[in-house]
């Protein structure tokens, strides 16, 4: 038993040190005003519409399945806001989870 309880510890000693010091992905995003049916992660719900990189200004939007942990979102307005694109890694599913995880809002445009 004592065997199985210094080995765990090691184990989560090496996990521990090997989390380095996180650097943000800081991404600018334009949200659009409403959302739209689309299938998630979770299955149909709703996703955001958005303007990311080179598409930002165009007549060009995706669907965004995904959440922005901390975005107050409300239709009818278009935002423009930063969030930071973090990458969590599970080790033991190996698979990689994007999260993403809202610093502020630049600009907000009411359409009537």
């Amino acid at each position: 038993m004592k065997r199985k309880i210094t080995s765990y510890c090691v184990l989560l000693l090496v996990y521990i040190s090997s989390c380095g010091e996180y650097e943000p992905n800081i991404i600018t995003m334009v949200v659009g005003d409403q959302k739209i049916n689309c299938k998630g992660n979770q299955g149909l719900s709703e996703c955001y519409l958005v303007q990311q990189g080179d598409q930002i200004g165009s007549d060009l939007w995706e669907s965004f399945p995904n959440e922005i942990e901390g975005f107050s979102y409300f239709p009818g307005s278009i935002y423009t806001i930063q969030v930071d694109k973090k990458e969590i890694r599970n080790r033991f599913q190996n698979s990689t989870e994007t999260k993403y995880i809202f610093i502020k809002e630049l600009s907000r445009v009411i359409i009537d």
